[in-house]
């Protein structure tokens, strides 16, 4: 197929993952496509590909959003990043700009959702706890990606709720 379109392996793997995603086609690890459903109605696909690929570039921008703050960021540095990866850290570490500066708490502070939790918005759907910083919250949502939320708008208003 990929010879056929005169399209990398990439390209035509970007292309297909919609249609993966919806379940019309299946990617192989060997690069091979297997078409599984054939579709009765071409606009429904072409409406729930588009959905797809909408999710996808709220991901992507989201993820870039998460780098954007590593930039910025005023608490230690690899507790970020072990946060971003799912893993538990106390700072300060000692070796990133911020702790050798002293701008990193040594202090635990207890929050409303653990890190590495899960909760639920109800717009948003189900997501993981991966961050605080100071008074703002960030969670990985199965579905939208990323988010950074004010923890006392998110407490006030009860947008969250834990998942058991």
């Amino acid at each position: 197929m990929q010879e056929e379109l005169d399209l990398s392996q990439t390209k035509l793997t970007m292309e297909l993952r919609p249609l993966e995603e919806i379940g019309v086609v299946q990617i192989e690890p060997s690069g091979e496509v297997e078409i599984i459903a054939e579709p009765e109605d071409l606009a429904e696909v072409g409406v729930a590909t588009a959905q797809a690929q909408e999710r996808h570039q709220q991901l992507q921008q989201s993820r870039v959003e998460m780098m954007r703050m590593y930039a910025e960021v005023h608490d230690c540095r690899r507790e970020f990043l072990l946060n971003y990866f799912g893993e538990a850290y106390t700072p300060p570490c000692d070796n990133c700009d911020n702790c050798a500066a002293g701008r990193v708490p040594d202090e635990e502070k207890e929050h409303p959702f653990p890190l590495n939790s899960r909760v639920e918005h109800a717009q948003w759907g189900a997501g993981l706890v991966v961050r605080y910083e100071g008074d703002k919250l960030t969670v990985l949502f199965d579905e939208v990606g990323y988010k950074t939320l004010a923890l006392d708008v998110v407490l006030g208003n009860e947008l969250l709720a834990p998942l058991a």
